[in-house]
C-alpha cells in the first residue's frame, strides 16, 4: 500500500512538471523547458515537439506585443521592462539553440540578433533610473532620498560604474538616514561617580544600526542629527549597610561507645559464637551556626526620551532602572561541627565582606542601567524608521 502510495505521488509530480501541464496554466516559459528537456532525450517524440512550437511561438508573440505597446505609450518609465522583455526573448532563443536542427525548423525556429535592443534599452533604463534619483535627491526630503536610493541601486544593476552612481548613493544614503544621537542627563541632585558618564557612554548601539537608522554615542558635527535618545537620570539612591544575623541549630545521633549485654543471672551474654553482646551507646550532638547577612543596593532610575531635534519637542518616553545589590552571607560555628549537614559544613568558614563604597555601587548599576536602556532602545528600533 505504502509502495503505491509513492509511485502514486511521483506520476503527480512528473505530470505537474510536463509541458502539457504548463500549457494548460499558460505558462509557456516552463513547458518550452520541460518540452526540450525531453526532446533532447528522443527528438523523435512527436507530440513534445508540437507542444513546444505552440508554446515557441505563443510566448515570443507575448513578448513582442508587449515591447510594441510599451514603446508606442510615450511614458519615460518603460525602459526597464522592454529589456526584460528582450532578455526574455534572448534566454529563450539561447535554450532552443540547443536542440537539433530538424526539430528547429519543424517549429519555425528563426534566430535574430537581439543586442542592439537589449543593449539600447539597458541603457535608456539606466539613464532613466539615473535622472530619476538625482531628481529625486534635489528635492532634500528623506523619504524622496530613499526613494533615490532604490532607483540608483537600479542603475547600479545595469551597470556598476555609471556615471557618478555611486556617489549619489551615498548621498541617497546620508539623506534618507534618520541620525540619532545617544546623550545622557543627569537631573538628580547628587553629584556623579568620577567615569559614570563615561561608562554610560560605551553603549554600543551599532549593532542596531539598520537601513535608515544610525545611531552615534559621540556627536559628529558634520552630522545634522535627526533625534536624540536622551538618557535622563532622575534618581540615584544608595541604601545604608543593613547589617543582621540569625542562627539556627542542627543535630545528629552519634555512636559513643557501648556496654556489655547481661543475661539472666548479670553474666555478660554470648552470641552463637561465643563472643561477647555488646550493645552501641548513641548521643545527640549540636552545633548552632550564626548566619550574618550584609545587605546593601544602589539605585538608578530614569526615563529614555525620545527628542525631535528640529523643535525640540519631546516624542516618546519610556522608564528604565537598575539595580545593583550587595548580598553578603558570612558563618560561624559554635558547638561539634560533626552535627552539621554536608551543605551547611561548606558554609562554615565563610567570612564577612568589606561593603562596597558608594561610587562603586552606582558604577556598577550604571552597567546595568547601560544594558537596560540598550534593550528599550532596541524594543523601539522601528518606530525609528519613520
Amino acid at each position: 500500500m505504502k509502495r503505491n502510495t509513492i509511485l502514486f505521488s511521483l506520476i503527480l509530480l512528473l505530470a505537474s512538471c510536463s509541458s502539457s501541464h504548463y500549457l494548460k496554466q499558460a505558462q509557456f516559459d516552463p513547458a518550452i523547458t520541460a518540452a526540450v528537456k525531453k526532446i533532447r532525450k528522443n527528438p523523435n517524440k512527436q507530440q513534445e515537439v508540437d507542444r513546444l512550437k505552440y508554446a515557441y511561438h505563443k510566448a515570443n508573440k507575448l513578448n513582442n506585443d508587449r515591447i510594441e505597446f510599451l514603446a508606442e505609450s510615450g511614458e519615460l518609465d518603460v525602459w526597464n521592462e522592454i529589456h526584460q522583455q528582450y532578455s526574455s526573448l534572448y534566454k529563450r532563443q539561447e535554450l532552443l539553440k540547443t536542440l537539433p536542427d530538424d526539430v528547429l525548423s519543424e517549429i519555425g525556429y528563426e534566430e535574430k540578433n537581439y543586442a542592439r535592443e537589449i543593449t539600447q534599452s539597458k541603457q535608456n533604463a539606466a539613464e532613466y533610473y539615473y535622472v530619476k534619483g538625482k531628481d529625486l535627491l534635489e528635492q532634500n526630503d528623506k523619504y524622496k532620498a530613499r526613494e533615490a536610493y532604490n532607483s540608483l541601486t537600479t542603475v547600479k544593476r545595469f551597470y556598476s560604474d555609471y556615471k557618478d552612481v555611486a556617489t549619489l548613493i551615498d548621498e541617497a544614503i546620508y539623506k534618507g538616514t534618520n541620525h540619532i544621537l545617544f546623550r545622557m542627563v543627569n537631573q538628580t541632585e547628587a553629584a556623579l561617580p568620577e567615569r559614570f558618564e563615561e561608562e554610560l557612554l560605551k553603549i554600543s548601539l551599532k549593532d542596531l544600526n539598520q537601513q535608515w537608522i544610525d545611531y552615534d554615542t559621540k556627536q559628529d558635527a558634520n552630522i545634522n542629527y535627526d533625534y536624540y535618545i536622551q538618557l535622563s537620570l532622575k534618581q540615584i539612591a544608595v541604601s545604608p549597610e543593613d547589617t543582621r544575623s540569625n542562627s539556627f541549630t542542627e543535630e545528629k545521633e552519634i555512636e559513643d561507645g557501648f556496654k556489655y549485654q547481661l543475661d539472666a543471672r548479670g553474666n555478660v551474654a554470648k552470641d552463637t559464637l561465643g563472643n561477647d553482646i555488646k550493645i552501641p551507646i548513641y548521643k545527640i550532638i549540636t552545633c548552632t551556626v550564626r548566619e550574618t547577612i550584609q545587605y546593601k543596593e544602589a539605585l538608578l532610575s530614569g526615563t529614555v526620551d525620545y527628542i525631535n531635534t528640529r523643535d525640540g519637542q519631546l516624542i516618546k518616553t519610556h522608564p528604565v532602572s537598575a539595580k545593583m545589590v550587595f548580598d553578603h552571607h558570612s558563618y560561624e560555628a559554635f558547638g561539634d561541627v560533626n552535627a552539621l549537614q554536608a551543605e551547611t559544613y561548606k558554609l562554615i568558614g565563610i567570612e564577612p565582606l568589606t561593603y562596597p563604597a558608594d561610587p562603586l555601587m552606582v558604577l556598577d548599576a550604571a552597567s546595568i542601567l547601560k544594558e537596560n536602556t540598550k534593550q528599550v532602545i532596541y524594543d523601539n528600533r522601528d518606530w525609528l524608521k519613520n
